[in-house]
């Protein structure tokens, strides 16, 4: 349940932002009523339970990268909007440029970016630090 739980609340409220800040979000939320639960209840088997909890975390979070990263779904979108694509106009309505440039916004907006005298620099805080190293161990 807390899993389902941190899910819906992550993904709901805060569908606007970039997916490494709801997955921060769901990681402290999930986290938090995991340690929560087993305090009030006193329940049993709690390392067992929570490695699979971080299992769950982590399983979702490789779920949703997949999913925001897949070309596959991008092309079927692009397929949907459009209902009939010649092959020849495929690759130039598949800009991989513009997908570079939201990207990079989305992480301007989500202030792991910031823009200063037309040179993009990242936002040194223990967040983005944290999150940062996340992403280079789950790398390797």
């Amino acid at each position: 349940m807390i899993f389902f739980v941190s899910i819906f609340v992550t993904q709901f409220m805060c569908e606007k932002k970039i997916f490494y800040t709801r997955f921060f979000n769901f990681l402290i939320l999930n986290l938090f009523l995991f340690f929560s639960v087993y305090l009030i209840f006193d329940l049993n088997y709690k390392f067992i339970n929570f490695l699979f909890c971080l299992s769950l975390i982590f399983s979702w979070s490789g779920l949703i990268i997949h999913l925001s990263n897949s070309i596959v779904l991008s092309l079927l979108n692009l397929v949907n909007k459009n209902d009939i694509i010649h092959d020849e106009n495929i690759f130039d309505l598949y800009n991989q440029d513009d997908k570079y440039k939201k990207r990079v916004l989305a992480l301007i907006n989500g202030e792991y970016l910031f823009e200063r005298n037309n040179q993009i620099n990242f936002n040194t805080n223990f967040k983005n630090k944290m999150i940062l190293h996340l992403i280079l161990f789950l790398k390797k």
